[in-house]
């Protein structure tokens, strides 16, 4: 049978991307509470794209008139065409369906299908996904997003289609606090006619918005038990430093697993480094090193490994850039016999809007490059988009809609700027949200056009401005279900 190329994107807004309060950090927390038990793919290939938390960094500073999205994908498998996928947009750059079809005997036949609509304010009311069996679509999943007066999403439903009617299966229900921060979430499932709690999570946040304690428990003989607590410390730039994990064993706390991370003096992290408790005391496992070229975008990242009491390497990642700053190309590299040796290759082709209009995966094979399928990447505007996996290589067209905002309304609550006016740096804080896969921040002029537009990487993001004129200009931050506009002085 031949092997499928899964769009990623799709498989995703089947289950509706939402937040996690266990997608804190990367690859960090062994959450049993985190929404994303349901979505296995997602959390398996949620961090499959390196460039996405270091890379996303537009150069050019001229005025943009128009944000560009894919609307086109053709995925090749090195047989030749597998499968394509086609976006529509309504007149304001808004998703409103994403169809997969495959090539089988000389033509497309359709796939799987979703569909999403919005309320007033555009955010995200219900994503229905379908399948085509027997020559027409038919439901399978169902996701429905409820608002408070705030706009904050307080309730996630998740339904399948069986037996010709939607049937419950899960959903979250969250508190929001007043600055629009989720103080707890409980995940229950459909059982018996009724609603069962299965987990829960509570947080405590500091005057930033930064989760200091995330306690996490699971529903057991009709009460909640404790699982697990991670308590998080920040510099003065509100970077994460430590992440300590301890689980709950014998009606005590016990110590689990310690991250601690560096950073460099524009936020770009520098080290990560994961410790485990064994013996009563912290013994390395892992390590994390990046290195930045001139124009900050990583140039190498390196795994090592704790073996013998002595770092080993692991792993190293290379990337180089075109004039542009777009990535050019990605290399792995594993460490065997004390040499690295090729592995993997990525290639990507752009056009002058920095869209990828082409991406190409190769392995190591008989001392030269020859056809992989691996995880590819497409970009929009330098933006990390979305991952197409497996696939050996596709091509891209794209879609422009107007970025110009009108009469824009500030004042959100579940983002910060600051310092506010500033001569040189902003930084935009998010406080509580916990999944930066689609989270975006697109900064305009006072004249309402489009100026940057990057991808957030972390609960905290510094921002070059020193090179805009002095004025007013907008932020805009999209995230899945919320949107949210503040204003800076630059002075």
């Amino acid at each position: 049978m031949k092997k499928q190329i899964l769009i990623f994107l799709v498989i995703i807004s089947f289950s509706n991307s939402v937040p996690s309060q266990c997608l804190k950090m990367q690859n960090t927390f062994p959450c049993t509470a985190g929404r994303h038990m349901i979505k296995p793919i997602q959390s398996q290939y949620a961090n499959i794209d390196p460039f996405s938390v270091y890379q996303e960094k537009t150069k050019s500073l001229k005025p943009l008139s128009q944000v560009w999205h894919w609307d086109t994908i053709l995925a090749y498998d090195t047989a030749g065409t597998a499968q394509r996928l086609t976006r529509t947009f309504n007149p304001q750059g808004m998703l409103l369906m994403e169809l997969t079809e495959n090539w089988q005997t000389g033509s497309w036949i359709n796939f799987i299908r979703t569909t999403h609509t919005y309320n007033a304010s555009g955010k995200k009311l219900t994503d229905l996904g379908e399948s085509w069996q027997t020559n027409t679509w038919v439901n399978v999943s169902r996701w429905t997003n409820t608002y408070d007066a705030s706009g904050n999403l307080i309730i996630i439903l998740v339904e399948q289609w069986q037996a010709n009617t939607w049937m419950n299966v899960f959903q979250w229900l969250d508190s929001i606090s007043t600055n629009g921060n989720v103080l707890t979430s409980i995940m229950q499932s459909w059982q018996n006619n009724a609603w069962v709690n299965l987990n829960r999570s509570t947080d405590t946040i500091d005057s930033g918005g930064n989760p200091l304690t995330e306690l996490h428990e699971i529903w057991q003989n009709n009460t909640w038990q404790n699982n697990s607590r991670a308590t998080n410390t920040y510099d003065a730039n509100e970077n994460t430093l430590t992440r300590f994990i301890e689980s709950w064993q014998n009606s005590t706390w016990v110590n689990s697993v310690r991250y601690t991370y560096t950073y460099d003096t524009i936020g770009n992290r520098l080290t990560e480094l994961w410790e485990q408790w064994q013996f009563n005391v912290w013994i390395n496992n892992s390590r994390t090193t990046c290195i930045y070229n001139t124009n900050g975008n990583l140039q190498i990242e390196l795994f090592e490994s704790w073996v013998n009491s002595a770092w080993m390497n692991s792993e190293k990642w290379i990337f180089t850039y075109d004039a542009n700053g777009n990535i050019g190309t990605k290399v792995v590299q594993i460490w065997q016999g004390g040499s690295w040796y090729n592995s993997e290759k990525q290639t990507y082709t752009y056009d002058l809007n920095g869209n990828s209009l082409t991406g190409k995966d190769e392995i190591w094979r008989n001392s030269s490059w020859a056809p992989g399928q691996g995880v590819l990447s497409v970009y929009s505007n330098q933006v990390f988009e979305s991952s197409i996996f497996p696939s050996y290589h596709y091509t891209a067209t794209f879609h422009s809609c107007d970025a110009v905002i009108i009469n824009p309304k500030t004042g959100c609550n579940w983002f910060k700027v600051f310092p506010n006016p500033t001569d040189s740096r902003i930084r935009i804080s998010t406080g509580r949200l916990t999944n930066f896969d689609d989270t975006f921040v697109i900064i305009y002029n006072g004249q309402g056009q489009l100026l940057m537009q990057l991808r957030l990487k972390d609960e905290t993001t510094e921002i070059d401005v020193s090179k805009f004129p002095d004025g007013i200009y907008f932020i805009k931050l999209l995230n899945n279900n919320r949107t949210g506009v503040e204003r800076f002085v630059k002075e």
